[in-house]
């Protein structure tokens, strides 16, 4: 066979580069998923330009058919960005906010953490201020919101404390523009680890949500420095060049929150919600007597009160598995009572190829059971040494590790 032009004679492997070899691009999405690779610093996927022989004629030709089914999926799995752009006692909110969202995420959405990536500050839990260390509270009294989660979800809510089995990825100085911009471009450094990438692809549906302090056309990252709408929006056309989703919602809660989707015209397959419009603010609903501080959005309130409402529980399957109703975001947006928020929540659709009406909240907050898992083909059993060479290869990674 030949590879970029150059004739290859499979030898076995040896050396630290590893060469995936991957049979017609097609067969490389039926048998090894491209993205399994960036598990490994090691790994490189490569496809051959041209095969001697007409055996990879036969299989492309059923292969192209499943490629055209597969772009007719909406999506197959699902990532999510959630990001506390403010640090200090004070915002003690922000990360409220955002630690609420990932524990919905992983408890009733059914992520991975590795599906997801969690910016946020870290400082509350050993804060001197912090009246309960170790711990992150949103609710007040026994009628607030995380009440009624409990009592409707005890399997899930069994504590009011929102610092439980968090794995955060960014923490401190760490939650920057730059490392931001870096996550969604997949930009890194060299050795940046895995845990830290996110290793989304054109297939994938991903959420980004954002809770911090903004103005008009910007959103700051701990006081001393913004990202633009600007340059968020380039971010996100960047993104989708380079084939990290397939559609992307953006939900941020900030002062003149959506003026950032001002830009979203020119994000291909993109929504945008903003919990607030030009010229407003976003307030947060209570402060804690015992905390001290205000500690949840009125707007991030909303939405998660919103999505758990939009949960049916399925408590009686063996998975303990939860589905979520038909409920689009457009249909969100138009419940708000903008006198209850003191602000008029807002959503943008006009980079999407779908209305707001039919963009549903489970295609971004659910785990889609749509997975493609890698499988054994027919056309791949016609190359016997390709399923030897993958088995070796990845034996020859885990030694390395």
């Amino acid at each position: 066979y030949t590879i970029n032009g150059k004739t290859q004679k499979s030898t076995g492997l040896a050396g630290r580069e590893i060469i995936l070899i991957v049979i017609c691009d097609a067969l490389r999405n039926e048998y090894f998923q491209e993205r399994e690779a960036s598990k490994y610093e090691t790994a490189f996927v490569m496809g051959f330009s041209t095969l001697q022989g007409n055996d990879c004629m036969g299989a492309g030709t059923s292969v192209a058919a499943a490629g055209q089914q597969q772009k007719q999926q909406q999506h197959v799995d699902n990532y999510a960005v959630i990001v506390a752009t403010s640090k200090y006692f004070f915002n003690y909110r922000h990360s409220a906010n955002a630690l609420g969202l990932y524990r919905y995420l992983r408890e009733v959405g059914k992520f991975p953490d590795s599906n997801i990536i969690l910016m946020l500050a870290d400082d509350l839990i050993c804060d001197a201020r912090n009246p309960f260390p170790g711990q992150v509270y949103m609710a007040e009294g026994p009628t607030d919101f995380s009440a009624e989660i409990r009592a409707n979800f005890p399997s899930v809510h069994s504590k009011d404390d929102e610092y439980v089995n968090v794995e955060i990825d960014y923490k401190g100085d760490d939650v920057n523009a730059e490392n931001f911009v870096r996550v969604l471009t997949g930009e890194h450094k060299y050795n940046e680890p895995n845990n830290r990438r996110l290793p989304s692809d054109s297939m994938s549906n991903v959420l980004i949500y954002m809770a911090g302090h903004g103005g008009d056309g910007f959103i700051k990252f701990n006081d001393y420095e913004e990202i633009l709408k600007e340059e968020l929006a380039r971010t996100l056309r960047k993104m989708k060049k380079l084939g990290r989703y397939n559609e992307v919602l953006f939900i941020v809660d900030s002062c003149q929150s959506f003026t950032l989707c001002d830009n979203f015209d020119e994000v291909p397959h993109s929504y945008c919600i903003g919990s607030s419009l030009t010229g407003q603010n976003a307030y947060a609903h209570h402060a804690d007597i015992n905390i001290g501080v205000t500690v949840i959005d009125q707007f991030s309130r909303k939405l998660l009160k919103y999505l758990y409402k939009n949960v049916t529980a399925a408590s009686h399957t063996e998975d303990n598995s939860f589905h979520l109703n038909n409920w689009s975001l457009k249909e969100f947006i138009d419940g708000l009572n903008p006198a209850e928020l003191n602000a008029q929540p807002a959503l943008s659709d006009a980079g999407s190829r779908r209305n707001g009406y039919d963009a549903l909240f489970k295609d971004f907050f659910l785990m889609s059971e749509r997975v493609v898992q890698p499988k054994e083909t027919k056309q791949i059993k016609r190359f016997p040494g390709l399923k030897k060479i993958i088995e070796e290869a990845y034996a020859h990674v885990s030694a390395i590790e």
